[in-house]
């Protein structure tokens, strides 16, 4: 068992990392953000457009951007495209995540009325009851399917647990 342990401390040294890099690469972008606002800012009062600093050249420069505003209909939307020679622009897209988990409902309850069918006809058979998910017949010209581990982290509250935790701060 100390192989496994091992192999989950180091995983839980990588979640920590990982979640701290996130929030530094979060922070960083904020900074960002804010050094870019004041530098435009600063152009801006002194009514300049470029300036060089330590080797480097910075300038100010106007950009524009366009987006659909909040709350309309899609189909309004996509009529005014269309109507404006820019319905080229309409992309049918499926999201990946919701793909997948709406298949594997489909295809968990596709597993489950091929248990139902096996168990009318083997006597004595007993279905199970979490069947792992199989694609229905014609799914697979259309859909991959890849079975994969991942790992489910949630705190230990039991006292060995806190025992455990102290000792090894300690």
């Amino acid at each position: 068992m100390g192989r496994i342990e091992d192999a989950a401390r180091e995983y839980q040294e990588a979640v920590e990392l990982d979640k701290e890099a996130k929030e530094a690469a979060k922070e960083a972008a904020a900074t960002l953000q804010k050094a870019k606002e004041k530098l435009c800012d600063a152009f801006v009062e002194e009514e300049a457009v470029s300036v060089g600093v330590d080797g480097y050249k910075y300038s100010i420069v106007p950009k524009t951007k366009f987006n659909r505003k909040g709350g309309l209909d899609d189909e309004v939307f996509f009529t005014f495209l269309r109507d404006n020679g820019l319905g080229d622009l309409i992309k049918l897209t499926v999201n990946a995540q919701s793909l997948s988990s709406a298949v594997k409902e489909t295809a968990i309850e596709y597993a489950r009325q091929l248990e139902e069918l096996r168990a009318e006809d083997e006597e004595g058979y007993r279905p199970d009851p979490d069947p792992a998910p199989v694609l229905p017949e014609g799914f697979g010209e259309y859909l991959g399917q890849y079975d994969y581990y991942d790992i489910s982290r949630t705190k230990d509250t039991s006292a060995a647990a806190r025992a455990a935790r102290k000792k090894r701060e300690a």
